[in-house]
């Protein structure tokens, strides 16, 4: 969610693993409930094209933290936020 838009807006971002060609394959024909709009699958490398910037910085943030083994960050209004 953009920030300026929904400044009290909450996501989620969840690291599933390698995601198998029969686990892609289910996901394409499952009906989503109608709150989400859209699913589509991309590299990482093409997040930024498909974000707002306030957007791919705080998944890009999330990213990081779990690729590094840091535990989840706390993004306020996407800055970092020492967490103790």
């Amino acid at each position: 969610m953009p920030a300026a838009q929904f400044p009290e807006d909450l996501n989620l971002v969840y690291a599933g693993g390698v995601v198998t060609p029969p686990q892609a394959e289910a996901v394409r024909h499952h009906q989503p409930p109608e709150e989400i709009r859209a699913l589509r699958w991309m590299p990482q490398s093409r997040l930024r094209d498909a974000m707002a910037p306030d957007q791919y910085r705080r998944v890009q943030d999330a990213w990081d933290a779990w690729e590094h083994g840091a535990g989840l960050p706390l993004l306020v209004s996407g800055v970092p936020v020492p967490v103790n």
